[in-house]
């Protein structure tokens, strides 16, 4: 899929809220900016994240489809170690982000507090599963783009 047609389909600059599905190939060791190193199992990470900048959903999931030479935020440091499967999102001016990290935590574990939720009272905005799962199963208001 190029830029222009993954554009086109994360919406044209709408905000929104988003979940990247990431698949860890084999359990390493990964220095997560300043919440320090953590051992990470080989599985799939589900990371909620939230766009109300510039350029909302569309900028944002653009900016995780690459490898950050920076890291600016938490999932950045995980992002360049795992293959990018999915984002699943929704371009709703609502505040999704800590539901859907609720709703992911009452199914799957989280393997870091505080990882994406430094700001706000979540415990974690990362969550981790050895297979694959369905986020539409989950969430049926939201659109998944495979990657693959």
């Amino acid at each position: 899929m190029d830029a222009t047609e993954l554009k086109t389909r994360l919406g044209g600059g709408e905000p929104g809220t988003y979940i990247l599905c990431l698949h860890l190939r084999q359990s390493q060791d990964i220095i997560i900016g300043k919440l320090g190193n953590f051992h990470f199992n080989k599985g799939y990470y589900y990371y909620v994240g939230s766009a109300f900048g510039p350029g909302g959903v569309a900028a944002r999931c653009k900016h995780h489809i690459g490898i950050s030479a920076k890291p600016r935020w938490h999932i950045d440091y995980l992002r360049a170690q795992c293959q990018l499967i999915s984002i699943c999102f929704n371009t709703s001016i609502k505040h999704l982000e800590h539901d859907w990290a609720n709703q992911l935590g009452k199914t799957l574990s989280h393997p870091i507090a505080k990882f994406g939720s430094s700001d706000c009272s979540c415990n974690s905005h990362l969550f981790f599963s050895k297979t694959a799962i369905s986020l539409a199963d989950i969430f049926k208001a939201i659109c998944c783009i495979n990657l693959q």
